[in-house]
């Protein structure tokens, strides 16, 4: 895991070319956003009724490197459903760090399929905020310009 700095993580192009400079081409690695950075200055309740349009539900079965993924499309729903539906899972966590929690996840995804809104148009991250999905520069972006 890297853990950059509020100065750092203002560049995402240049965080990753440093990154990638001190322990090559990873492809993947988990970067934990500074304490200090805020995504979204006026908090969440005003983004409740945000629509996730067509949820995809990930069923992965396998073993030994061979992996069949299998994805289903759920009915649409705002976040306020996909929170109360998260709510249930209160008790598994509570009392534990993120990296208990993010364990338990992967452990987990053998009896439930996970639901992602992915592909959702749109950020719940203020303009302008350092590493915005939605306004972040990649090279894909800037491949997409030309």
């Amino acid at each position: 895991m890297f853990y950059p700095t509020m100065e750092e993580f203002q560049d995402f192009s240049g965080y990753l070319e440093r990154v990638e400079a001190t322990i090559g081409y990873a492809g993947i690695f988990k970067v934990v956003a500074p304490p200090e950075w805020v995504p979204r200055k006026s908090g969440y309740t005003d983004v409740k009724k945000f629509p996730v349009k067509k949820p995809i539900e990930q069923n992965v079965s396998g073993s030994r490197g061979v992996y069949e993924l299998v994805y289903f499309v759920k009915e649409s729903k705002s976040l306020e459903r996909f929170e109360r539906t998260a709510k249930q899972y209160d008790s598994l966590v509570s009392g534990k760090s993120h990296e208990q929690i993010e364990r338990l996840f992967w452990r987990s995804l053998k009896n439930n399929a996970p639901v992602y809104g992915a592909d959702v148009s749109g950020s719940l991250f203020d303009e302008g905020v350092p590493w915005n999905l939605n306004e972040i520069k990649t090279i894909l972006k800037d491949g997409l310009k030309n």
